[in-house]
């Protein structure tokens, strides 16, 4: 299972890896075609925009990966394509209204326009390429969200160099990209086979899918507004160029820890699904502990990398004028490790079709943001918002953990996790010593230390025998079969 995994995120790491690498490089490049107050007034759209795209769009999603294994290809998609209309329609009804009761200082109809654009491409794009996750198309998921970032970021700044210099002009880029490939998108989602499997038949599903998908809805609109939402008081409290720095270090940690969260998230949620409803709940359980482990030996490494280089990395990549807010990154990245165990315990809910119990734990944890937002960041500045994170995810992870306990779920790899944390500090020990000895700095340099810690990181993990050779053998051999084929 494991194994699948492994050859899943392998097949998927374009689909991660390229989006990634572009949103690194669109936030070095829009923080010095915009000003910092542009900026930060362009984040505050995009977030607005995230959160209702992440109420109404990305349930129909989790509900396609969901189902289709139960209704079939066929059938689920009769089923919810009128569903992707009222999407649509609502959600720029609500955009409409955001626009015109919150104060954008930008031009309200180029923003309205920008905006509605970008909602209608972003719901048919998420919901085609939804997809052809569920169907485990991962070639053609990887090509069509590398276009997405790589097309995006290409009209953008071409359009920002050409003079039209604006946050508007960002959106309408992004647009403009899922717009083309909504050209070929449907046809690639919806191609045979179609009926791999169908358990049920799909007559009178409505009401089931949507008693799954509203609470969905509503955890994913909570989980985007527990990510962007500190970014509202922080425009109330402190003005847009805050928003600026702090947005432009929070999202250079997100790229990072949250990549390595959502690539495993990406084949085992349609892995585990597929285990649950044909081997049963303990094979699913057994599943989700290898998981675990399997992430607690991934994500940790780059947090503690991002730990020792976040003031050189800053320095490295932004602006003079964001680099005050260099602390956040290390922050916001501990906080997404608290992010990747609850994905597994909320998976272990959405296997029992409990989403309205993770809805009411992301709820929970969202007023414990909300709540830290408005003790911290009026006392401690953005420092107070970055603080409010970790604080936030822990107690969600927290309020999952406990809502899972009544189900057989995955047992904590305690052993895994001692010599993990044990390898950190030896690899982290080994950074600090190469920085205290190099006196130049830059990125070619601070990718050598980060390869070097790395490096004694998965040494030290084999001399406390979590890996072995006959892991390490595996590994290879599943990167040679990839590359192989690849040239193929």
């Amino acid at each position: 299972m494991i194994k699948e995994v492994l050859r899943d995120t392998l097949i998927y790491l374009p689909a991660k890896v390229i989006p990634a690498l572009v949103g690194v490089l669109a936030i070095l490049i829009l923080t010095r075609l915009l000003s910092p107050e542009q900026y930060g007034q362009y984040l505050l759209a995009t977030t607005t925009l995230s959160l209702i795209s992440g109420f109404f769009v990305s349930w129909l999603v989790s509900v396609t990966i969901r189902f289709h294994i139960v209704y079939g290809v066929r059938s689920l998609y009769r089923l919810s394509r009128p569903l992707l209309l009222w999407i649509a329609v609502s959600a720029c009804a609500v955009w409409t209204a955001a626009v015109y009761v919150f104060a954008f200082p930008q031009d309200k109809q180029l923003l309205l326009f920008v905006g509605i654009l970008w909602l209608v491409t972003n719901a048919g794009f998420e919901y085609f390429a939804g997809w052809l996750r569920a169907r485990n198309f991962a070639k053609v998921f990887s090509l069509a969200v590398s276009w997405k970032s790589l097309a995006g970021l290409g009209i953008s700044v071409a359009l920002l160099l050409s003079g039209l210099r604006s946050g508007e002009t960002v959106i309408f880029g992004g647009a403009a990209a899922m717009l083309g490939a909504l050209l070929f998108l449907p046809r690639l989602a919806l191609r045979a086979p179609h009926e791999q499997y169908v358990l049920q038949s799909a007559d009178g599903a409505l009401p089931t899918i949507l008693q799954y998908g509203i609470p969905v809805a509503l955890s994913n609109f909570v989980t985007v507004a527990l990510s962007l939402a500190d970014r509202y008081f922080i425009g109330a409290q402190l003005g847009s160029e805050p928003v600026a720095v702090y947005g432009a270090s929070y999202d250079l940690a997100e790229k990072t820890i949250f990549f390595a969260n959502s690539m495993l998230l990406l084949s085992s949620s349609v892995i585990g699904f597929r285990i649950y409803e044909q081997e049963g709940e303990a094979k699913a359980a057994h599943f989700l502990s290898q998981l675990m482990r399997l992430y607690l030996l991934v994500a940790p490494p780059l947090v503690m990398c991002l730990a020792v280089l976040s003031p050189f990395l800053i320095a490295a990549l932004l602006p003079t004028a964001y680099q005050e807010g260099w602390y956040i990154l290390p922050i916001v990245a501990f906080a997404g490790l608290f992010v990747g165990i609850l994905h597994r315990y909320s998976l272990l809910l959405s296997f029992h079709r409990r989403t309205d119990t993770i809805m009411w734990c992301s709820v929970a944890a969202l007023l414990v943001k909300l709540l830290s937002c408005f003790l911290l960041i009026p006392k401690m500045g953005l420092l107070g918002a970055a603080i409010s994170t970790p604080i936030a995810y822990a107690s969600w992870l927290i309020f999952v953990r406990l809502a899972a306990l009544k189900y057989l779920g995955p047992s904590f790899p305690w052993t895994t996790f001692i010599r993990v944390c044990a390898a950190l500090l030896l690899a982290a020990a080994s950074m600090h010593r190469l920085l205290d000895h190099i006196e130049a700095s830059g990125i070619l340099i601070l990718s050598v230390v980060f390869t070097a810690g790395l490096i004694v990181y998965v040494g030290a993990l084999y001399l406390f025998r979590e890996i072995t050779r006959s892991d390490v053998k595996a590994t290879i051999d599943l990167l040679r079969k990839k590359i192989k084929r690849a040239r193929s």
